[in-house]
């Protein structure tokens, strides 16, 4: 019987029938996976050589990529859940996703409100050192108190 268990999800497609219901011994299959997306796996199906698309068993799960995976199931080991099935997996990754997600608009109201503030304060008197920006360059001095000359017109 081939195993349709990897890693906590079950994956499931038609396809994989007649392997399942094969008489004899259980046979080894190679089986890759995109640690982008474990949404499904490829079994390489040794007939012809080529691999079979295999997806979740229940569709309306999100892909996850193996990051989040293993940071759910360390998650899950923290907290002391001594069974670690597939409903318990995806709860924790769509929690993970909840935090980050409020964590998101928390960060920016929080910039946003800082910003109202820093806008609200009324300065009561101006920098002397905000006047000139300081350069890290050296500079020829500019006389600023001689009034300046507008530029010849020349007309052609």
């Amino acid at each position: 019987m081939l195993r349709q268990e990897i890693d906590h999800i079950h994956y499931y497609s038609d396809a994989l029938k007649p392997w399942i219901e094969r008489d004899g011994p259980p046979r080894r299959v190679l089986i890759r996976r995109d640690p982008r997306d474990l949404s499904r796996i490829y079994v390489h199906d040794p007939d012809d050589g080529g691999y079979l698309e295999v997806g979740y068993r229940e569709l309306a799960r999100p892909p996850v990529s193996l990051w989040e995976h293993r940071l759910a199931r360390s998650r899950l080991r923290r907290q002391r859940q001594g069974e670690v099935d597939e409903g318990v997996l995806f709860a924790a990754i769509e929690e993970m996703r909840e935090i980050e997600t409020r964590a998101r608009a928390t960060t920016r109201t929080t910039r946003r409100n800082q910003a109202r503030r820093l806008g609200l304060r009324v300065i009561a008197e101006p920098d002397p050192r905000l006047s000139e920006p300081a350069s890290p360059w050296p500079m020829r001095a500019v006389d600023r108190t001689a009034s300046s000359q507008p530029f010849d017109v020349e007309e052609w």
